[in-house]
């Protein structure tokens, strides 16, 4: 059960579609809850999505559609200090992706290095399945989590070009396990 105060008068208040409020969730033992705090954003830029992942040790992800230059970027932005990606890849047609690599020896070579060292994960579902939901959930340095429910991919395509704007829900301080809360998710 989450509760919260989260009421038709509080949403109409925030002209800009950006809030945030306090829910209480359920501990991840069951016992207590825990207040954490919801945020719903609009963001219009990877630079303003990006600040969402400032703390985080690990990223783990579900995603329709991907791209390696926006992964690659994840490891070497300027910001952040990634140890770990997870990527659930719900579009099973990887052509795209292998085409952004022809030509991109050097990109190829940076993100099979990160396979290698066990830095990042790559997953793909079978080509009966297509999923289309986006959840990242970040995994922060001082133990908190952080889990962003939303629209935007973790590709070139939803982060290059025309500024559009992305939906996210975003819940702050979340001690749920990893594999609990993706059985509640999805």
């Amino acid at each position: 059960m989450v509760s919260g105060d989260l009421t038709t008068e509080s949403v109409q208040t925030h002209k800009s579609m950006n809030f945030s409020t306090p829910i209480t969730v359920p501990r991840s033992d069951g016992d207590d809850t825990v207040e954490i705090e919801m945020e719903f954003a609009m963001v219009r830029s990877w630079r303003s999505f990006v600040k969402y992942f400032g703390e985080a040790r690990a990223i783990r992800t579900v995603t329709y559609s991907q791209s390696p230059q926006i992964i690659h970027e994840v490891f070497n932005h300027e910001k952040l200090d990634i140890d770990f990606l997870e990527v659930v890849i719900g579009d099973y047609r990887q052509s795209e992706y292998r085409k952004d690599l022809q030509g991109d020896v050097d990109l190829a070579a940076q993100l099979n290095h990160l396979l290698q060292n066990e830095q990042l994960q790559l997953f793909t579902l079978d080509k009966q399945v297509t999923l289309h939901s986006k959840l990242y959930l970040i995994e922060n340095r001082d133990g908190t989590r952080t889990l962003i429910l939303g629209s935007p991919n973790l590709s070139k395509q939803a982060w290059g070009g025309k500024p559009d704007e992305h939906a996210g829900c975003l819940y702050n301080g979340w001690d749920f396990g990893y594999r609990h809360l993706v059985r509640e998710v999805l």
